[in-house]
């Protein structure tokens, strides 16, 4: 896919919503000082990876990071271009951010996410790349794999996984862990990995029932990089996700998402 296909397809979402623009911002296009900063942070284990032991694995969720005018106007504009409506999650106390969620289809769903002013966000890699995503104009930041196993990642990447949490107004608590945050950081095309624990029943696909479906990412970067980074083949965990893989001219990344909705094909 050429860049002008990438912003014609951008053109057919602002079409929908009046004043409504997601562009592929300018750090993509034109990495700097922050950027090629960002590309150096990772240690060297989060660089060299080499094939795991097979665990199952399977597309969670993609993530996009708010836009200056905040959480809630981004997640209305995206929720409008797709004819649903969005969920609160909450606060994730470890990382130092919040977001909210548009279930999707086959037990998928798309977290808006925003960085808050607090201590947490600042140590935390997940709540440093949400605040380096919108400090940049916002836009899509990653994609996230659920496995059974984190152990493997563990071993390869030389680090723990790290404890997530957000809990509901009835008390009840959603609870996860996952790596590789930091890989995501130096090479935006790759995802992070996540299991979740405690009772299914709260995963954010189940906050409603979803006919909205994700069917393709257009990524820049290559399959094999992100098989290497995986363990195993891209296409394992994607399933039913079609990618477009297009040479990145910047910082590699997602540039869109594309959802069959009640009312055709929107991409963002």
């Amino acid at each position: 896919m050429t860049w002008a296909q990438s912003r014609n397809r951008t053109a057919a979402v602002d079409s929908i919503v009046t004043n409504m623009v997601f562009r592929r911002p300018c750090w993509l296009r034109y990495p700097g000082r922050q950027a090629r900063q960002m590309l150096v942070r990772a240690p060297l284990a989060e660089s060299r990876i080499t094939k795991c032991q097979d665990v199952r694995m399977r597309m969670d969720h993609v993530s996009y990071a708010c836009e200056h005018d905040g959480l809630a106007a981004t997640t209305e504009r995206i929720a409008t271009a797709l004819g649903v409506e969005a969920v609160k999650g909450g606060v994730h106390p470890r990382f130092g951010t919040r977001n909210m969620i548009i279930p999707l289809a086959g037990h998928k769903y798309l977290e808006v996410v925003e960085v808050l002013d607090h201590p947490a966000s600042d140590k935390a890699p997940f709540g440093q790349a949400v605040r380096a995503r919108s400090a940049a104009g916002g836009g899509w930041m990653g994609w996230c794999v659920e496995v059974d196993d984190l152990a493997p990642f563990e071993e390869r990447l030389g680090r723990a996984a790290v404890n997530g949490n957000r809990k509901f107004p009835d008390g009840r608590e959603l609870v996860w862990k996952q790596i590789g945050i930091l890989g995501l950081i130096a090479d935006p095309q790759v995802p992070y990995m996540l299991k979740w624990e405690g009772d299914p029943s709260l995963h954010p696909s189940n906050a409603y029932e979803s006919n909205l479906k994700m069917s393709c990412l257009t990524i820049a970067g290559s399959a094999s990089r992100v098989t290497e980074w995986l363990g195993e083949p891209v296409e394992k965990p994607l399933e039913d996700v079609a990618v477009e893989w297009v040479a990145p001219h910047g910082t590699p990344g997602i540039l869109s998402v594309t959802f069959e909705t009640a009312n055709g094909a929107v991409t963002i």
